[in-house]
This record gives structure tokens, C-alpha cells and sequence, in this order.
């Protein structure tokens, strides 16, 4: 049986990963938790919600459901907590390139503006927010 892991991303939104297996002989739905919404396939863009994805093979029976939750990034919420406060500014001073040109976390972790790079455009994005709740 193939396998799948879905994760919200900062920059992609929901990425789907197809981990292993053949899924040539596989029907992969998805529909919302509230049944407001389905399709087959995978999507490209999910609004906010809950979802289960399922994959089934007719030949064999088997069949998988795997629940997914897609929410909108909070620009420099790096902990999720909410709000962008000190525990984010130092995540994100962490991302910054040191000596040598790379970053101790990556720049999948602290690009605020999505570039692929954590620069000093970064920062400035982020003071922007700074202590501004998620909501606001």
C-alpha cells in the first residue's frame, strides 16, 4: 500500500508528498470534514478546513483515509503560538545566513517573504508584525 504525508506549508500551502509505493492502480479522493467540499485527485489549493484523504485499490480492497488540516500561515509565527514575539524574532535571526554563507536552520524555516533566501528583507518583513497577534 502506497503512502502519503500532507503538511501546511509557509511558502506551498498544503503539500502533498507521495512517500512510497506504486499509485498507478490507486483512486485518491478527498472531501471536508464537513462535507462541504470533495474532489478526486490532488489538489492544488484547499481553502482552510479539515479533510480526510482517502486512497482505495479496487482490485485488491484495500483502502486508506488520512486526515488532513489546512490553515493559512501566520506571517513570523515560526512557534505557532499565535502571535510573533520574541521566541519568533530569535528563530528568525537564527535563519540568517552566519559565516560561511549558511544558515543554521535553513531558509525553509525563517523566509518570511518566500524567496529562498533569509536576508535582511526578511527582518523588516517581520518587525512589520512584530507582537501583532495572528488574527490581526
Amino acid at each position: 500500500m502506497p503512502t502519503m504525508e500532507l503538511t501546511s506549508t509557509t511558502c506551498d500551502g498544503l503539500d502533498i508528498a507521495e512517500m512510497e509505493g506504486d499509485w498507478d492502480a490507486w483512486d485518491v479522493a478527498w472531501e471536508s470534514t464537513d462535507g462541504e467540499m470533495s474532489g478526486d485527485g490532488f489538489p492544488y489549493d484547499l481553502p482552510n478546513g479539515e479533510y480526510v484523504f482517502t486512497y482505495a485499490n479496487g482490485l485488491s480492497g484495500c483502502a486508506n483515509a488520512i486526515p488532513a488540516s489546512v490553515q493559512d500561515a501566520c506571517l513570523g509565527d515560526f512557534n505557532a503560538n499565535g502571535t510573533r514575539d520574541i521566541t519568533d524574532l530569535m528563530v528568525l535571526l537564527a535563519g540568517m545566513p552566519g559565516s560561511g554563507g549558511t544558515s543554521v536552520l535553513g531558509a525553509d524555516v525563517a523566509d518570511c517573504n518566500c524567496d529562498g533566501l533569509v536576508t535582511i528583507e526578511d527582518i523588516l518583513t517581520f518587525l512589520s508584525v512584530f507582537s501583532l497577534d495572528c488574527a490581526q
